[in-house]
């Protein structure tokens, strides 16, 4: 997204008052929105036949977003989502409407995505300068960061995002409509003010990613292996996902028939501080795999900390893929 296309659709929206008068906001009143990059992209979220819970495989809205100061970080704290889509996009039944009117999204994008929405997608508090805890797809060394020891994380803190999450069951709900969506943030200015800005998507092509086989895993016998991935067309890059003594991620770029090594020694240090074998001998270890029609990875934070990653394909949508899991003992 250009600066000129961000600059005409995240105009604000200020307004308020101080109880019992009624007039302009004070010259003093700070934009929340300056200096920062807010970003929207809608596509397909394609449950692979196996997948989650759906045996033949399932296809449902996915939602992308970004909003980053120019340090690549979170841009607030705190703001209040909306997300509205084409008027045939129906969520919930009247009058438990999600949002305002039948074809929004309000009530469940706090639990689905967090209070701060895309803020904790792909950034850090800009305040503490710690990250967010993520909501949805995690990912772990050698990809991105460990968090095995807390030490300087929030509490519960579980590891950074993939950018990539899970629809939620009322977004999953409401089917899959084409047509234009928009993107609604509003942010509240004590005592009694507020700034809002919003920004479009749209949702042109209804077909899904191909669906993604489970990948499989040959162990070394040293706490490694090495995984193969079928990659379908259509599909940029790809999270493979390991749980482990840690969660692994490893990354792949292009479609077709794809291996990439564990390494032996990822797990967190042991009292001496030597690292630890990955996957330990006789332990039970799942993987599964993540593909995005989009450079996903180059996305994330830390890895990112451009003020508008890339969030969207060629094709202007953020589609996403996941294969089923596979499960097996480390001999």
């Amino acid at each position: 997204m250009t600066k000129r296309t961000i600059a005409f659709f995240a105009a604000l929206a200020l307004g308020g008052c101080t109880s019992g008068q009624v007039g302009p906001l004070p010259i003093n009143t700070v934009n929340p929105f300056q200096g920062t990059s807010l970003q929207f992209a809608v596509g397909t979220f394609r449950y692979s036949a196996g997948a989650g819970p759906y045996p033949t495989g399932a296809t449902f809205l996915n939602m992308m977003e970004s909003f980053r100061n120019s340090a690549g970080h979170s841009a607030v704290t705190y703001d209040v989502p909306t997300v509205t889509g084409p008027s045939n996009f129906v969520v919930g039944t009247k009058p438990l409407y999600d949002g305002l009117g039948p074809n929004q999204l309000h009530n469940s994008l706090v639990p689905a995505f967090g209070d701060n929405f895309g803020s904790q997608f792909f950034g850090t508090n800009p305040v503490t300068g710690k990250p967010y805890a993520p909501i949805g797809y995690i990912g772990g060394p050698p990809a991105l960061p460990s968090v095995k020891d807390q030490s300087g994380y929030p509490a519960g803190f579980a590891g950074y995002s993939e950018g990539v999450f899970q629809p939620s069951n009322v977004v999953t709900g409401a089917g899959l409509v084409a047509g234009s969506y928009s993107l609604q943030i509003v942010i509240p200015i004590p005592p009694d003010q507020s700034a809002n800005a919003s920004v479009p998507a749209t949702l042109n092509n209804l077909t899904p990613l191909p669906d993604m086989t489970a990948p499989q895993f040959s162990p070394d016998g040293n706490g490694g292996g090495t995984v193969f991935v079928n990659v379908p067309k259509g599909v940029v890059e790809t999270f493979v996902n390991i749980s482990g003594n840690d969660n692994f991620t490893l990354v792949l770029h292009g479609a077709g028939q794809q291996t990439v090594a564990l390494p032996d020694s990822l797990g967190p240090p042991d009292s001496t501080g030597q690292p630890t074998r990955s996957i330990s001998s006789g332990s039970i270890f799942s993987l599964y795999a993540i593909g995005a029609n989009y450079p996903a990875y180059e996305a994330t934070y830390p890895l990112s900390t451009a003020a508008a990653p890339v969030i969207r394909g060629s094709d202007g949508q953020a589609d996403v893929v996941l294969s089923p899991s596979t499960t097996a003992v480390y001999p």
